[in-house]
């Protein structure tokens, strides 16, 4: 009877496939067994098998870590990470990308990885080697390595254009880029259908580090997570800032944005022009559809139309500064949309209350990420102003 109880409260799984609730219909014949064996007293050869085979079940899932026990986040890896629990991590990560390929959402898994993996932090970069170590065929472990890897990239590159790059940093950045790489094809090896190896693998051929047809990691990311992003990284591919072009541009909006829910050809040609900034009459017509449209996706084209186009508008200022407050972050832009705001509006509150929020946004990006040059130079830069004013 003990038995049976702590088996109906682990429902016990089957292998390598943790779905919620998929346990409980097929063990419970298992639990009735066991209560009448129980009642009866029955100390019968055939009792004794069965109790052995419920020995060995409970033995089978005893290191498993089910996604509805312990709830899949940050803070639920980064335990397991800094506890070395290797076979808890893979449990984990199975049970989340089973979830998320029945859901066609990913957004819990790609939360995960920007938060935790995205990051300079050479701490847990050795946490993660220490996992695929253990796991060397893991495409989880493996697509931790390569976020890291590629966040690691663009900060020892810069933002400059190449000719105004120093050549240690560029050797720098293709040293990282080669490390994401063979990470992202031993994690699309284990598992093609992993959208956040996908993910890697758009960003490595956006940055022409991968010269290969990104049409197969495409097609491949929409069937399993046809989502704003994936449409965002197809369209990141054709780029002609990153040797695409126009039409190829036209031609990703016209065959992939039907596959996305709520969005359709022309509203994907507003975002990727109005986005990739492609000039010219096309961008015209684009700025002047966006007027016309109300989808949330394109607010932060509004916010910068606000700031360009729009500036001389009686509601531009107040419409900036509402846009901003909702899309804060520590990037390079958010910080030169604060100025801006201030600058265009004289709007020394709001810049004031941007930079403090910012500096907050930094000081906690930094836990997860310790070593990223970036958001220790803001905060410097945050405690000089403040010091000085």
């Amino acid at each position: 009877a003990i038995i049976a109880g702590a088996l109906e409260r682990t429902e016990c799984m089957k292998p390598g496939v943790m779905t919620p609730g998929s346990g409980r219909a097929r063990s419970r014949p298992i639990f009735a067994k066991l209560r009448r064996i129980a009642a009866a007293g029955d100390r019968s050869g055939a009792a004794m098998r069965f109790f052995l085979m419920v020995l060995a079940v409970v033995a089978a899932f005893s290191s498993a870590v089910r996604a509805d026990d312990v709830e899949f986040k940050a803070a639920t890896i980064r335990s397991l990470l800094d506890a070395g629990d290797h076979a808890a991590l893979e449990a984990q990560f199975v049970a989340a990308h089973q979830a998320a390929l029945k859901a066609r959402d990913f957004t819990p898994l790609r939360t995960v990885y920007s938060t935790l993996f995205a990051t300079a932090n050479h701490a847990r970069l050795q946490q993660v080697e220490g996992w695929q170590k253990a796991a060397p065929d893991s495409a989880y472990a493996a697509t931790a390595r390569a976020w890291s890897h590629i966040h690691r990239a663009f900060l020892l590159r810069g933002t400059n254009l190449a000719r105004e790059t120093s050549g240690e940093a560029l050797a720098a950045f293709e040293e990282e880029m080669m490390l994401a790489a063979a990470a992202v094809d031993t994690a699309l090896g284990s598992a093609p259908d992993f959208a956040p190896a996908l993910d890697a693998s758009l960003k490595l051929k956006r940055a022409k580090v991968d010269q290969r047809d990104p049409i197969p990691q495409i097609e491949s990311l929409l069937q399993i997570a046809p989502d704003q992003h994936a449409l965002e990284l197809a369209l990141d591919t054709a780029d002609p800032r990153w040797g695409g072009s126009v039409e190829k541009v036209m031609q990703v909006c016209e065959r992939y944005a039907p596959q996305v829910p709520g969005y359709t050809p022309e509203l994907c040609k507003v975002q990727a022009v109005l986005g990739l900034e492609i000039q010219g009459p096309l961008y015209v017509e684009a700025l002047a559809q966006l007027e016309k449209l109300t989808e949330p996706q394109l607010d932060h084209l509004r916010l910068r139309a606000y700031l360009r186009e729009w500036s001389d508008r009686p509601n531009a200022a107040s419409e900036a500064m509402r846009l901003h407050r909702q899309s804060l972050t520590t990037s390079r832009q958010s910080k030169y949309t604060t100025a801006m705001i201030g600058f265009l509006f004289d709007q020394p509150d709001f810049v004031r209350e941007m930079n403090l929020a910012q500096d907050k946004l930094a000081e906690k990006r930094l836990q997860e990420s310790p070593d990223d040059s970036d958001l220790l130079r803001d905060r410097v830069r945050y405690g000089v102003d403040q010091w000085i004013a």
